[in-house]
């Protein structure tokens, strides 16, 4: 993780990859001291879970590799374990397979992560920083600057804040060019094992009423919570960085004056009333193949799972 975030390459739009797109974002980012602070924090805290993450998985593969070939040589006694039934597909904790698939789910999901909390800290940095041009008391040296200030020098400050606003909209672009398909992708499983845990957990619940019941039951339970808490993650992540994008029109909307007086806060870059205008006409926003994932839409779609699936295993467990 270090070696991807700390080294200097350039953003290709031809031949893109998420490392370069990381490091492109960090320049950008770099002038907002405090934003790329947390930035760092962030990433530190996930090299270091990942590390715990990658230590307890392979710890607890390794032991139960090892508690299989005691089994197989009859050195412990052979249990009837749920891999062995159909429901569980024959064999669907493929052990060998855990090394490689904790590789890969947990250093993608953090790069994932890490790049959504770097286009949040990107938004949030760059709305604190325009609040530094808000205007001061009628007595104070920068209101006493700002009506010095000539039509071409808030112009250009404006055009500057402008193209900084693009390259951080082209960044939302890019990252959403990038990870479109495997965030679908990833959606997409997580809601297929969802549906295979409450189709296990319901035959299991059957075979429970007819007085065979095991620990086997606890599995599909697991998955099902995980799977739920995958997607609940990975929507969270998205909807908070387009969540951040309304604190660059409140710092227009909660400022001093009436937005279409010429004395209102932020006469230096070009008024309150001709910046709420462009970020109306020009939204920014992180879409996810087509579709602007907000914490309504998470909290709406959440809530609605919940209730299903809750209703459907409640008429299980007690029907």
């Amino acid at each position: 993780m270090s070696n991807i975030i700390w080294c200097n390459k350039e953003w290709s739009k031809k031949e893109g990859s998420h490392t370069q797109l990381m490091n492109h974002n960090l320049t950008i980012l770099a002038p907002y001291e405090s934003s790329h602070s947390d930035f760092k924090k962030y990433c530190i805290c996930w090299e270091r879970l990942l590390k715990i993450l990658i230590f307890i998985w392979w710890g607890a593969t390794s032991i139960n590799v090892l508690n299989t070939i005691l089994c197989d040589t009859n050195v412990l006694p052979h249990s009837d374990r749920f891999d062995d039934k159909p429901l569980g597909l024959w064999g669907y904790y493929n052990l060998s397979g855990q090394y490689i698939a904790s590789i890969c789910i947990l250093t993608g999901s953090i790069m994932m992560m890490t790049g959504l909390f770097q286009l949040k800290c990107l938004i949030k940095g760059y709305a604190y920083d325009l609040t530094k041009y808000k205007d001061q008391s009628t007595d104070s040296p920068t209101n006493t600057l700002t009506n010095t200030l000539t039509t071409t020098q808030i112009n250009n400050t404006m055009r500057k804040l402008r193209d900084d606003y693009l390259n951080i909209q082209g960044c939302c672009i890019a990252y959403s060019q990038l990870w479109s398909f495997p965030i679908l992708i990833s959606l997409s499983f997580c809601t297929q094992v969802a549906i295979s845990s409450v189709f296990v957990i319901h035959y299991l619940v059957q075979d429970c009423m007819r007085g065979d019941c095991s620990m086997a039951l606890v599995f599909p339970f697991i998955w099902l919570f995980a799977s739920i808490a995958i997607m609940g993650i990975i929507l969270k992540s998205i909807a908070d960085v387009n969540q951040s994008t309304q604190l660059i029109k409140d710092v227009f909307i909660y400022a001093d004056g009436d937005i279409e007086n010429t004395n209102s806060d932020y006469r230096q870059i070009g008024g309150r009333a001709k910046w709420l205008n462009y970020l109306e006409s020009n939204p920014l926003s992180l879409a996810i193949c087509g579709t602007i994932i907000t914490t309504k839409l998470v909290v709406n779609t959440g809530y609605t799972i919940g209730v299903a699936l809750g209703g459907f295993i409640a008429s299980n467990v007690f029907g």
